[in-house]
């Protein structure tokens, strides 16, 4: 209300009550219990353990497990033998999770025994990488199934259960892409929209877009695919840091998120996100931080352009820009009007200086924008400045 200049004088706020506490919005907890059980395919990876902790650091005592050959190594077989110790049920089943009738066997062979199922965790993957003129459907189907049928016989068994939650480990590479990976990518992409559709059906559901885990899991036994992960952008996390994202993201109810560090400006020189407008304030953000990739781009545009094109080059930079500061669509803005009578103030002016000077590396004063300036008068002004900066 105040940006767009409608007040005149003051604007108070006044409070009804003669006396009013503020109170701190009730943060929700994690929803594990002692008295449900919990069902993880593909537990026994080195993700899957990390989880299975958590789980039990949050209060959970029983715990099935599924996956085709059950708890086969050293570090599985500890972990099962620490838990039970510790007094948890931990039911280890070996079944095929893509296989329904296999599945329902095994998990009923359990469950008449155990507390009701409130929560899943669907970790199951197989990685089998080629390029798309190698690919086959034998290889489409190893990668795809586990994840796809998997997942699907899971939301078939537990649909009239009464879950807390229903969580489908997907991956960044389901919106990020990556080369070789075509059947992963499709698979993760699979469990991103299923999250989405138990939610129109009323049921609980997370798919969370996991980053590249540094300490255990696939990621870290593969050094070839950590090093091109890390090469394209995508940067490892201790399994500790992103358990501690999925928890936040239960709190919040979310529905399909991304977990992971990555450096937008770098992943943006590798792959299409720098064409989508989803991602393009990531990358801006990115580009003023420190040791970002600044956007050389527009700089190179402009002064490659010939002379008479530079100012329209420019002036649709300044444009957009000033919609992103505006909060506007760029094409409900009349830019032959003074930027201040679009609902300019001070403190846009300031962040609309900043991403000249980081982008363009050009000072402009935030009271130019102030004096009644339209966006061609601003686009001859930083051209003006820009070219003096370079030849000199």
């Amino acid at each position: 209300y105040m940006a767009q200049a409608k007040h005149v004088g003051k604007v108070v706020l006044s409070l009804p009550e003669a006396d009013v506490t503020p109170e701190p919005v009730p943060r929700n907890s994690v929803p594990v219990s002692a008295d449900a059980t919990y069902v993880l395919t593909g537990g026994f990876g080195g993700f899957g353990l990390a989880v299975m902790d958590w789980l039990v650091e949050h209060g959970a005592r029983n715990l099935i497990v599924v996956s085709r050959s059950g708890p086969s190594s050293n570090a599985a077989r500890a972990a099962v033998e620490r838990l039970r110790s510790q007094g948890i049920t931990v039911a280890d089943l070996a079944a095929d999770v893509a296989d329904e009738q296999q599945l329902l066997s095994a998990l009923r062979s359990v469950t008449a025994t155990l507390p009701p199922i409130r929560g899943v965790m669907h970790m199951a993957m197989v990685m089998d990488n080629t390029t798309i003129s190698g690919m086959t459907p034998e290889r489409m189907r190893k990668v795809m199934t586990p994840k796809i049928q998997g997942a699907w016989n899971l939301h078939s068994f537990t649909k009239n259960m009464d879950l807390d939650f229903f969580v489908l480990f997907s991956s960044i590479t389901s919106f990020l892409g990556v080369p070789g990976q075509s059947n992963y990518v499709a698979a993760n992409a699979f469990l991103d929209s299923l999250a989405v559709y138990r939610r129109t059906c009323g049921l609980p559901a997370l798919a969370i877009s996991w980053g590249a885990v540094g300490d255990a899991g696939y990621v870290f036994e593969n050094p070839d695919v950590l090093q091109k992960l890390s090469q394209s952008g995508v940067k490892p996390q201790p399994i500790r840091t992103l358990l501690r994202t999925m928890e936040e993201m239960l709190r919040r109810d979310a529905v399909h998120a991304g977990a992971g560090l990555v450096e937008w400006a770098k992943v943006s020189t590798r792959c299409h996100i720098l064409t989508l407008p989803r991602f393009s304030h990531l990358i801006a953000a990115a580009s003023q931080e420190p040791g970002g990739a600044s956007d050389t781009g527009i700089v190179e545009r402009v002064l490659t352009a010939a002379p008479e094109q530079r100012q329209q080059v420019l002036q649709s930079y300044v444009r957009e820009e000033l919609a992103k500061v505006l909060g506007a669509s760029s094409s409900s803005l009349d830019f032959e009007q003074p930027m201040v009578s679009l609902g300019m103030d001070s403190l846009m002016a300031v962040a609309l200086v900043n991403r000249i000077r980081t982008e363009l590396g050009v000072e402009v004063s935030p009271n130019k924008f102030m004096e009644g300036i339209s966006s061609a008068g601003m686009a001859a002004h930083v051209i003006e400045k820009l070219e003096l900066s370079t030849n000199a």
